[in-house]
């Protein structure tokens, strides 16, 4: 009769591909960022262990008869035993000890399930400069061709902040400013619903075109001014 080796025998093959399945799903967990993988690989871990401690039955029933002296019967009851203790203890020590604060830890994580979310300001910023100088009639001293840059901070309570003008017109410069006033409680400068922004910077030009009419005679265009916030938030 030939005697098989301690890898040939199921009792060593069954727990042997056990720890690996775990051991490799703890290590697929860790790399792929699942939610609150820290639970779920050290779970695995000890999954891994208990396989390990199985696959060892065989290995020290030898070790115990064959080095040590033991009898068959004394030498497979220690194995057994062996393998049945870390299989108590293992479990014991991960649920009392090592898994609740960290599945408590992954209940306080934000929601996984986002959707993304786009708002486009382009409408917000071409009403406001219709309404600071579209049908507005420019002071007649103005040379045609004059220019002004121009910015200031809207908040999203109405507020009109950190007001720049830059001109070589000292009286454009006044123009600009009395528009920029002109918006004081203006419905224009609502903020768009649902976004995340609290303040926002308003910059543009003005160039005077015609005599004796306004700026440059016609509205402004959204898609002159484009300006989308993206942002995540859990879905509904």
């Amino acid at each position: 009769m030939v005697k098989r080796s301690i890898w040939q025998y199921s009792m060593f093959q069954i727990p042997a591909l056990l720890s690996v399945v775990c051991l490799v799903s703890a290590g697929v967990v860790i790399l792929l960022e699942v939610s609150c993988s820290s639970f779920w690989s050290r779970l695995f871990l000890g999954m891994t262990w208990i396989a390990l401690m199985w696959m060892l039955v065989l290995p020290l029933d030898n070790l115990l008869r064959v080095r040590l002296n033991f009898g068959m019967d004394t030498a497979g009851r220690f194995a057994i035993c062996h393998a049945v203790l870390w299989s108590l203890v293992t479990p014991l020590f991960l649920v009392l000890l090592i898994l609740p604060p960290l599945r408590s830890s992954c209940s306080t994580l934000p929601p996984v399930d986002q959707e993304r979310v786009s708002l486009d300001w382009a409408e917000w910023r071409a009403n406001i400069w219709n309404e600071m100088f579209f049908g507005q009639l420019y002071p007649p001293s103005l040379p045609i061709g004059s220019k002004a840059g121009f910015s200031f901070v809207v908040y999203r309570d109405g507020r009109i902040q950190d007001i720049k003008i830059e001109s070589e017109n000292p009286d454009l410069r006044n123009f600009v400013m009395s528009r920029i006033e002109s918006l004081k409680d203006s419905k224009s400068l609502a903020f768009i619903e649902n976004t995340q922004r609290n303040q926002v910077t308003y910059k543009h030009n003005i160039k005077i075109c015609y005599p004796n009419g306004n700026t440059c005679g016609k509205p402004a265009d959204p898609n002159d001014n484009r300006d989308k916030e993206f942002f995540k938030r859990p879905k509904s």
